[in-house]
């Protein structure tokens, strides 16, 4: 059970990391043109949702809040063994993807220790000292 509120904590760090990297970068994009809401918040959703795709990627497979919660993401084979998780687009898309029903999302997680996007992606959260 404590795992399953590590993964929501690292949710909620994670989703605060990619709010503040992309609240940063489109003030710095629109210092010039403070009055275009459309395009500020274009860019803001833009920049959130590629932080949001590739943020367990550009950390090994642990994002942020992963990271402080020491928790991994692995891929699980037919057999139930762990293996490092394929570096592959499709698989963060895939993991990605039903995210836009958050709601949904958390209460898998509370429930079942699995997201959506892990059971089509075959990919697992782990504590890190595990193999």
């Amino acid at each position: 059970m404590m795992l399953n509120w590590k993964r929501v904590l690292a949710g909620i760090i994670d989703h605060g990391v990619s709010c503040g990297c992309a609240s940063l970068l489109t003030y710095f994009f629109t210092l010039e043109n403070p009055d275009s809401v459309p395009l500020i918040a274009g860019i803001f959703s833009v920049i959130y949702i590629f932080c949001t795709i590739f943020k367990d990627r550009v950390f090994r497979n642990a994002s942020i809040g992963k990271k402080v919660t020491k928790i991994k993401l692995v891929h699980v084979n037919k057999d139930g063994t762990h293996e490092p998780i394929k570096r592959s687009f499709a698989v963060y898309l895939k993991r990605s993807l039903p995210l836009l029903v958050f709601p949904l999302e958390i209460i898998m997680i509370i429930a079942e220790n699995q997201r959506i996007g892990d059971a089509w992606a075959h990919t697992a959260v782990v504590d890190a000292n595990q193999s």
